[in-house]
């Protein structure tokens, strides 16, 4: 049993943790832990390699995964892990190797997997096959899909909307704890939030500043013991409670800034319109805004021209840090045959990190009769 932080872990809790070291094996092998024996690893994750004992020729090397190698009536909360797990026999997996009447809640895997049988993209086995899985992610080019866990693309796995019912920071929705951070889409996979709070870097936007402040401010003189509501993301020491310690950790690494430029955030990728021949539906708004810290000057762009059926307003536009506005879509399929007709634009700026940001149109036109049967359908 063997773990880049404890090879066999009984009966406690693992919580914000990480490793960053190679961890090589023949058993229960695990970047963070080897066996997880009813035990819980929350909020931690695992960047380093996993692979079985190259000096038996992986013969028997069985139960690796990316963040622990068994989960045994354990539970694993809010963990990632994106080192590669490789040269296994069997039972391999990107977050876990083998799972028993486990739980793997809200965890996500990125790294590569290869092993010879019994291996999956975030997880190689569930024994029992009674084992708990919500809200689990993999990437989808990183291993075998058999089930267990999600594959998303490269794309999905930078966004936010992608991870059902996590707890970001600034989401606003899903929870007070403020457990995952994901500012801007389509930059980075998903983080903890207890990774950038280290820096003082306690809120969105990225970077250190007021917003900062005010979130330490509101949230001072709080204690995670017995308080559901503990904002994870502002205990920058990681103590377990939010005073002078935090705000001197903030101190250090004020107006520190992650990207000292503009950062596009359209509020919508995808923009749908559905109408009968003759009829024009209703224009659609579009916010886009700047998450950056520099001055955002925006334009649409395509390497297409803009379709005559397609009217965007304004074009284009400049905005200061955290400044948004709205732009007005619409369309009119006058002309237009039946079926569905579509378009992508980019929101441009050269100087933004995240530039370009793709935006796509559809406009469905129905058939008349098809309009009038639904009509009375309808009543």
């Amino acid at each position: 049993m063997v773990g880049g932080l404890v090879g066999y872990h009984v009966g406690s809790a693992i919580l914000q943790c990480r490793s960053d070291c190679a961890v090589y094996g023949t058993y229960n092998v695990g970047g963070l832990c080897g066996n997880n024996y009813i035990s819980s690893i929350k909020n931690s994750l695992s960047t380093g390699t996993v692979s079985g004992d190259s000096s038996i020729n992986h013969r028997d090397s069985r139960s690796l995964g990316g963040l622990c190698g068994r989960n045994y009536w354990g539970t694993l909360l809010n963990c990632y892990a994106y080192g590669d797990v490789l040269n296994g026999e069997e039972v391999l997996g990107g977050l876990c190797g083998r799972n028993i009447s486990g739980s793997i809640i809200n965890c996500y895997s990125y790294g590569t997997v290869s092993g010879l049988r019994y291996s999956g993209g975030f997880l190689g086995s569930d024994d029992n096959e009674n084992g708990v899985f919500n809200s689990c992610y993999f990437l989808n080019t990183a291993g075998p899909d058999n089930g267990y866990g999600e594959p998303l693309t490269d794309g999905q796995m930078k966004q936010r909307d992608s991870f059902v019912d996590w707890d970001f920071v600034d989401d606003g929705s899903d929870g007070p704890n403020n457990i995952w951070r994901m500012c801007v889409d389509g930059i980075n996979y998903p983080k903890l939030s207890w990774e950038h709070g280290r820096n003082g870097d306690f809120s969105c936007p990225d970077g250190v500043g007021l917003e900062d402040l005010e979130s330490l401010a509101y949230h001072w003189l709080m204690t995670a013991e017995g308080n559901p509501d503990f904002n994870i993301a502002c205990d920058g020491n990681g103590d377990g409670s939010i005073g002078q310690e935090d705000l001197a950790v903030l101190s250090q690494n004020w107006l520190t800034e992650v990207w000292a430029g503009p950062l596009i955030l359209p509020s919508r990728q995808t923009l749908s319109f559905s109408a009968a021949e003759g009829f024009i539906p209703n224009s659609e708004e579009l916010i886009i805004g700047n998450s950056g810290s520099g001055v955002l000057d925006w334009f649409i762009a395509s390497e297409a021209p803009m379709p005559g059926w397609l009217h965007i307003e304004p074009v284009s536009g400049t905005l200061g840090r955290g400044e948004s506005e709205p732009v007005t879509v619409s369309v009119d399929g006058a002309g237009l045959p039946v079926g569905t007709h579509g378009y992508t634009f980019s929101v441009v700026d050269p100087n933004a990190l995240n530039s370009p940001q793709a935006v796509t149109v559809t406009l469905h036109i129905r058939g008349l009769t098809a309009y009038w049967a639904l009509d009375e359908e309808e009543g």
